[in-house]
Formats: C-alpha cells, structure tokens, sequence
C-alpha cells in the first residue's frame, strides 16, 4: 500500500473541500494525518480487535479545538498481525461534514488515489462556490421567512413536552459521556414491499410509514400520546450544492399526538402524513433558532426539545474503490449524539434499520429487544394496517414463545385452614 500517497491525496481533499471562513483564518492550513503503530506488539486477534476498539473510542472522544486545527483527522492503523491490513480511522467533526459529505470524500479520495498509482492526471472538476458561499446564502435569508416559520413551530409545539419518557436500564448520569452502541436488523424484502404499497394507497412515502410505525412503538414503549421526534433533512437546496463537503443538514421536530382512542395506523398515518409535509414546509429557520424561539429549558444531560431521532438516508453510501486493495467499510460509531437514533436504508429491497443509543442509558439487550418490537410491528402493520395501533402485537417471535409457554401453567397457592395455614 502506497501510503505516502494516501497521505497526500487525503491531505488534498482536505484542503480543496473545506474551506476556512474569515474568523478561523489562523487555522494551520493543513490537514492531520497520523500514523499509530502503537498496537504492534499485539499479535493475537481477539486481543488486537480489542485494542483496536479502544483506540478508536480514544481517537474519536478526543475534542477539537477549532481555533487551532481543521475539523478532521485521519488515523492509519498498522496490524503487526497482518502485515497487509491497514485500518484508516476518519474523525470529523459535525460542524464541517454531514453524511453526504462522506460520499463526496470518498468519491474523489478514490479518484485522487487511483490516478496517482497509476501515475494518471487526476481530473477533478473545479468547484464553482465553497461552504462560505453557502453561509452567505443562509444568512441572507428574508427576515420575514424566519420569522413566519418561527410562528409556525410556537404554535406546532407549543404546551409539548420537552422530554421522551423512554425506560432505561440506567439513571440518566450528570454529565453525558456520549458512549454509544450499534444494534442492526433487516426488513425483509417482501414486508418491504408491502409497506411501500402501503405509502402508495396512502398518498404517503415510505418515510412517513416507517416514522409512524416507531411514533407507534414509541407510544407503545413510554404510553406518551403526545411525543417530539428530530429527523435531519439534507438542506441541499441547491445543486451547486452537491459536490461541498459541510455541515448543510437541520433538524425539524416531528410532534406526535396519538389519540388514546381507538386509532387504526392508516388514520394514524394520515396524521403523520400532514405533520411531516407542515415541518418540511418550515424547514428554513435552522433547528437552534427554533430551540431559542420556545425557550425551551433542559438540564445539561439532556438534548433540547428531542432525545430521540429518526432518519431515512435517500442515498446510497459511496463505496470506497483502491487500486489493488480490498476495502471494507466500517461505519459503526462508538459514540451517541442522542439518547436513541434510528436510521432506515433502503438496500437490494430491503431496508436496513440501525439503532443507535447511549450506553449511559441502555444496555444492549434491551435495544435487541426493542429492535426486534420495531421488526414485529412493522410486519404486523404491513399485513393489517387497519388494526388498532393500541392493540397490535409488536411481541418478537421469541416473546410470542416464552408467553405461549407460560399460558396452561398451574400455580399452587397455600390452603387456608381456619387460623393455619397447611402448604
């Protein structure tokens, strides 16, 4: 592996995509490349992943300090095991790059580094604007929008609650370590497919199903009726916007009232339905200001207004393609902006779900089992979506066992025998 190259190639993209503004002028003007050798001496397997698991979590809990250093870092991992496995570990910090950012990484540092190994020109396309452009065109926003769409989200979440009663395995700590754990689980395709029917007879997307299927569980979760969920939405407006590498994204709330009546899923869609399509259409004024707006009080352990996010990618993770190396993604984050995230992609027909959560909360049991309600739900959804959202099973098939096994057992209670009791 040419890591000289790799190195230099990285240090480029770096330095084309992310653009200084005025007041971070005396940022060092390059990018931070590290080289860790550290876990050389560790030979066996099992006790190199583990270390390498706890490098990466000491990597990545390492602060910025934004008035001295770019928002990224590259870490190269040599494995003293194999001397031909290489582990590239990327810090970034959310202020610089969103998701889709990534792609554009990847994109051009496959570009760059197969053009250098085979000593080829590499041929970008020169960008027509920077991030700064982007700042400016945020800014320059009629006063008028912000504030019409600042009376709409008072008047959305006015009287909502501010917290999400979800039981934890844990007493909420102090301070938050933002230590995080990943559970994963597929929809299969054919229930896949019958959600998006679903959508359709609906006038609904798949995103709004799969919102409403965790409003559902959530509600069935907390017994809150009424429940504020964050979603980002991309905020790539424009498509000179496309190729940035920045942070474009906001985050709307999503206010769920679910009727304590009687409610079939399809009414509740239609809810969830409207709900969405009134946030989007006020998805303008970023996310603080609306935080700032409702003077919403939360203490420090607890994120403002939402605790719980829900996302549905619309693009494809951009893969990393090197000449002659085999590369395998690993995009599990050992940290956890929120108490719980769920995030769906659609792939091959299916849709990928992957729940992230704190562990200062939640042991990785529980979010399994939480994991495995959301699958049941949505089958369950998926075959009667007619059915009362307050009755439908979201029992997994191994609840559905264990309570069948307790059904038919007989309990044996102490006979009473005038002042005596005979057992």
């Amino acid at each position: 592996m040419p890591v000289s190259t790799f190195k230099l190639e990285y240090i480029a993209i770096v330095n084309d995509k992310i653009d200084s503004s005025p007041n971070l002028s005396q940022i060092e003007n390059q990018a931070s490349f590290y080289f860790i050798d550290s876990l050389a001496f560790v030979t066996a397997s099992k006790i190199f992943k583990r270390r390498l698991q706890l490098e990466v979590f000491k990597k990545a809990s390492r602060p910025f300090n934004l008035e001295q250093e770019q928002g990224i870092r590259a870490y190269l991992i040599f494995n003293a095991e194999n001397k031909k496995q290489h582990y590239l570990l990327l810090v970034v910090h959310h202020i610089i790059a969103d998701g889709t950012s990534f792609n554009v990484f990847s994109k051009e540092l496959s570009h760059l580094y197969n053009a250098y190994t085979k000593n080829l020109i590499p041929t970008l396309s020169p960008l027509t604007i920077q991030y700064k452009d982007y700042s400016r065109w945020q800014r320059a926003i009629s006063p008028t929008v912000i504030t019409e769409q600042l009376q709409f989200w008072k008047k959305q979440l006015h009287k909502a609650p501010s917290f999400l009663q979800l039981p934890t395995d844990k007493p909420r700590p102090a301070t938050n370590s933002f230590q995080g754990g990943n559970v994963y689980l597929t929809i299969p395709v054919a229930t896949s497919k019958a959600l998006k029917i679903l959508a359709e007879k609906n006038n609904a997307t798949l995103y709004m199903v799969l919102l409403g299927i965790f409003q559902v569980l959530l509600c069935r979760y907390t017994q809150q009726t009424d429940m504020l969920i964050g979603s980002p939405v991309a905020n790539r407006h424009k498509t000179e916007f496309k190729n940035l590498m920045g942070f474009f994204v906001n985050t709307v709330v999503i206010r769920a009232q679910i009727s304590e009546q009687p409610l079939t899923f399809v009414d509740c869609l239609a809810q969830v339905r409207q709900t969405v399509l009134d946030a989007l259409a006020n998805q303008t004024v970023p996310f603080e200001q609306v935080v700032q707006a409702l003077n919403s009080t939360h203490n420090l352990n607890e994120n403002p207004l939402v605790q719980v996010m829900f996302v549905l990618q619309n693009y494809s993770r951009q893969t990393i393609d090197l000449h002659n190396l085999d590369v395998t993604l690993e995009m599990d984050s050992p940290m956890a902006k929120f108490d719980l995230t769920l995030e769906c992609i659609e792939k091959k027909g299916a849709i990928d779900c992957h729940f992230e959560y704190a562990t200062d909360l939640f042991e990785r049991n529980t979010i399994l089992q939480m994991a495995n309600n959301f699958l049941a739900l949505a089958k369950n959804i998926a075959l009667l979506p007619t059915s009362d959202i307050h009755t439908i099973s979201f029992l997994s098939p191994q609840e559905v066992a264990l309570q069948k096994s307790w059904q038919g057992l007989k309990s044996f209670y102490p006979k009473k025998t005038g002042h005596s009791t005979a057992i």
